[in-house]
């Protein structure tokens, strides 16, 4: 081998480890961005099965409900209203009024 063909291929390994540097750069930078997709769509996977639980434990013990004062005094001056107009309708059909 004379002096002109080992620097053509000094020249060419150079270019290739240039190449090779660069794909491993690619690769790496790639790699960052599934491995952060993948952390997370874990983190999304995990919120998703404490909500699954949550309406499970629902589904079997029933939905607690609690009413509030203001609510149980709404509810029954809707029920008066209902029960009134219902008396005053059917008393107009009867002829009561």
């Amino acid at each position: 081998m004379n002096e002109t063909e080992r620097d053509e291929l000094l020249i060419r390994m150079d270019e290739r480890q240039k190449a090779i540097y660069t794909i491993t750069l690619n690769q790496e930078t790639h790699l960052a961005k599934l491995n952060s997709k993948v952390a997370d769509h874990v983190l999304k996977i995990a919120f998703n099965q404490e909500k699954i639980s949550n309406i499970e434990k629902f589904i079997e013990n029933g939905i607690p409900v609690r009413f509030t004062k203001k609510q149980y005094t709404a509810a029954g001056i809707s029920a008066m209203t209902l029960i009134s107009t219902l008396i005053i309708a059917v008393g107009k059909m009867i002829g009561w009024f």
